[in-house]
């Protein structure tokens, strides 16, 4: 393993490290970090039409999403929500699924980005599902850690109250 060193360019190899250049390489590996299990709900801060792309993509991949995905991200323009939303409409026609996206209310907005598992798992990532060409981290956190639980649990309180967007 290399470790970083002044004046070297050696990076530390993550098992669950997505790497920027690596855009298709990162996919699969965020594929392979759900698979066998169904994504039930997604929260990033920059859902947009790339984002709904990559879950699209992800799809294509074997990764099973519910077919009442919640998406949860912070309020959008009058003209950027109109055109994901136009776009999610499409989507949700031609996949046959009712997935469903909202915008947090409130002062408050969390910057992190997660996707919750059927099985309460929660998969934390760095990036947006926006932009995969991106050196940042990523992790599953099993149903019972406290983290996942705090996810989880913030995700349902803003859902709550969230508008659609």
């Amino acid at each position: 393993m290399a470790v970083w060193a002044r004046g070297t360019t050696d990076e530390i190899k993550f098992a669950k490290r997505l790497k920027a250049g690596e855009p298709a390489t990162n996919l699969r590996k965020l594929a392979q970090l759900v698979q066998g299990e169904t994504l039930t709900a997604v929260h990033d801060p920059y859902i947009d039409e790339r984002a709904l792309e990559t879950l699209q993509k992800l799809g294509g991949l074997g990764v099973d999403i519910f077919k009442t995905l919640r998406l949860l991200t912070v309020p959008k323009s009058e003209k950027a929500a109109a055109s994901v939303n136009s776009f999610l409409q499409d989507l949700n026609t031609e996949i046959g699924s009712r997935w469903e996206l909202r915008a947090i209310s409130g002062k408050t907005k969390a910057h992190r980005r997660f996707l919750i598992l059927q099985d309460k798992s929660v998969v934390t990532s760095g990036l947006s599902l926006n932009n995969l060409n991106k050196d940042e981290a990523l992790d599953r956190l099993p149903m019972g850690n406290e983290l996942a639980d705090y996810d989880r649990a913030f995700f349902d309180d803003c859902w709550r109250t969230a508008k659609p967007l």
